[in-house]
């Protein structure tokens, strides 16, 4: 897992401990500091892997698992 990978990652699973929701796609962008290609890159792979539930069409769509 790559170090960007690895930030939004935890700042999914942080942010969901913290607020009971999952962030906004432009929270976890804003707070990674990762370009929007990158984040749509890595939030697949980390779906692919079984990391993370996704809901596509959600402001708050992705579930850490």
């Amino acid at each position: 897992m790559t170090p960007k990978t690895l930030a939004v990652l935890k700042f999914i699973r942080n942010y969901v401990k913290k607020h009971e929701i999952p962030p906004t796609y432009k929270e976890i962008k804003e707070k990674t500091e990762v370009s929007q290609g990158g984040l749509n890159y890595i939030l697949r792979n980390l779906e692919t892997d079984g990391k993370i539930i996704r809901k596509i069409g959600r402001d708050r769509g992705s579930w850490p698992t």
